[in-house]
């Protein structure tokens, strides 16, 4: 039995960047030529990613979106995706890859009956308090320092972009704190970012009421019991997700973006995907003009996840109350700092007693919220020092850098057997941190700053390197040249026509993941299971040739 599902393929144009009309339109002739009619009997839909921006052409003036129905069984339907991008790739010259829903970020766990009861159960102790997240990074201590010279208070003049499910009128949510002028939904396209709180079909992969969860965290004014870290920052909700399960990563992308053309201060993304070329893209310029961007690490899958895993993006573990990881936090070399997320206290919805969903406060548990804390303090910090200040000392380019570096040297805490090699230097501590003298311009390090066209010429295998930081990139070239069973200096044509796909595959499959991690396992095996027929097809003809 089939099923009818949409499937976004985004269209890189690597070898332009004017936004020519002319070639415009020769690339809607080339789709059209390729692909025909979807399997609905329409004609492909051909759009550019991102909006036109009136300044000057940008690097992400080369990305384009190309949908239509596929029909496919859902078991296959990644695969068959592939199998059009391929088709497309061949026609038009340019490289394609599908933006396919993603589940490489699990959903955050939550009791609401143990949280409305106080009750023990596997919550971890000292997790009672409403405020035990705030006192665990130092928060209150942080808002009763004197803000420097031009600075404000408690995160007051910082505007935090917020992709997430949008926002509801939960009264702890922090409602006032929301810029309800520049929320934009990026499913609907327009301007009412509201979350609909739709769960109808209690489906366990959409998580209605969860940027109201992080949202809250980042910037909630007390109403009655929490409070978020950032309580003067203004947040502007950008609805981009139904589930932090099932993300689209070039709405992600368009979300940065969008935030970076309104003057976002901070992006704070509690989700988790795939990744492409073009959210890489949209990370990179959002920080060389002037923005910090994080995003949770991810739940469930250890590794860390995509938008996390990019140079350009604060990657963020979690923590509980008792200053230890929490188990479910993903982990590795790319994290640079952890925060609160289990057991935290937050603005939700019970779905359950009611016919409407009913507001309330639970604790729940995922990296989300770690994220959340640590933007939340990105605005703290920001407002503390004023952020034109900052900008004359280290330029826009080296803003977020600039933050990197006290973090790494002052604005955190490192409890006993902290394990710096897998969750960052310790746990953000937002008293230190704004009391911190702020490092000389010569020492910040800019050394994951990538230059806006840098995937013009990214070395191939970057991609899946990125996937794997513990290896290096000598090793993960290594690894991809026996996967294929070609020589190195081939690599590259290889891996220009299937990288996006891997990526895929070792980034949704776990097993497909850890096999190329490890020393001397089939990885081609691993890989076929989930592959297109086209990549299994030259993976067995590598294979036969090293046999």
């Amino acid at each position: 039995m089939s099923l009818n599902r949409t499937s976004d393929l985004v269209l890189l144009l690597a070898e332009t960047n004017t936004g020519d009309a002319a070639e415009e339109l020769a690339l809607r002739r080339s789709v059209e030529h390729a692909l025909g009619l979807d399997d609905r009997q329409r004609p492909w839909y051909v759009e550019r990613l991102f909006q036109a921006a009136d300044s000057e052409p940008t690097p992400l003036d080369r990305y384009f979106r190309v949908s239509g129905s596929v029909d496919a069984p859902p078991n296959r339907f990644e695969q068959a995706a592939a199998e059009l991008a391929y088709r497309l790739s061949e026609v038009t010259g340019y490289p394609v890859e599908a933006d396919l829903p993603s589940s490489s970020f699990e959903p955050p766990a939550s009791n609401l009956a143990e949280a409305l009861t106080y009750g023990a159960g596997s919550e971890p102790a000292g997790s009672q308090p409403y405020t035990w997240a705030l006192d665990a990074i130092r928060c209150r201590e942080a808002w009763g320092l004197t803000p420097r010279e031009g600075g404000t208070a408690r995160g007051g003049g910082i505007i935090i972009a917020h992709p997430d499910t949008g926002y509801t009128d939960h009264p702890d949510s922090g409602v006032a704190a929301l810029d309800l002028r520049r929320d934009w939904d990026l499913l609907e396209n327009d301007d009412d970012a509201r979350d609909p709180l739709d769960k109808r079909f209690a489906n366990p992969l959409v998580h209605p009421g969860h940027g109201t969860s992080t949202g809250g965290v980042l910037a909630g004014r007390r109403v009655t019991c929490v409070e978020g870290v950032a309580p003067r920052a203004t947040v502007v909700p950008l609805r981009t997700i139904k589930s932090v399960v099932q993300v689209f990563d070039s709405d992600v992308a368009r979300a940065i973006e969008y935030a970076r053309r309104i003057g976002a201060h901070v992006v704070s993304m509690s989700l988790g995907g795939t990744g492409f070329r073009g959210l890489r893209d949209a990370i990179d310029f959002a920080v060389a003009d002037g923005l910090i961007v994080l995003a949770a690490a991810g739940n469930q899958v250890r590794r860390v996840v995509a938008p996390a895993i990019y140079a350009n993006c604060i990657a963020v573990a979690a923590t509980n109350a008792e200053d230890k990881p929490w188990r479910g936090s993903s982990r590795g070399v790319k994290v640079a700092i952890s925060a609160p997320g289990e057991s935290v206290w937050v603005p939700a919805y019970d779905f359950e007693s009611s016919h409407e969903p009913q507001p309330c406060l639970e604790r729940s548990s995922g990296t989300s919220f770690a994220v959340a804390h640590t933007a939340g303090t990105a605005a703290l910090w920001l407002a503390h020092h004023g952020r034109d200040s900052l900008i004359e000392t280290y330029g826009k380019h080296r803003l977020q850098a600039a933050f990197l570096r006290l973090l790494a040297t002052h604005g955190h805490r490192s409890p006993p057997d902290w394990d710096g090699s897998n969750f960052g230097v310790g746990i953000i501590d937002a008293e230190a941190l704004l009391s911190a003298p702020l490092p000389s311009p010569s020492d910040v390090d800019n050394s994951h700053e990538r230059g806006l066209a840098a995937t013009l010429t990214e070395p191939p295998g970057d991609r899946v390197a990125e996937l794997f930081p513990e290896l290096g990139g000598d090793e993960v070239e290594q690894r991809l040249v026996t996967l294929f069973g070609v020589p190195a200096d081939t690599l590259p044509g290889k891996l220009d026509r299937y990288e996006p796909e891997l990526v895929r595959v070792f980034g949704e499959h776990p097993e497909a993941w850890e096999a190329f991690a490890a020393p001397g396992a089939d990885v081609a095996a691993s890989v076929a299971r989930f592959a297109s027929p086209t990549l299994i097809r030259d993976l067995r003809t590598g294979q036969r040739s090293l046999a």
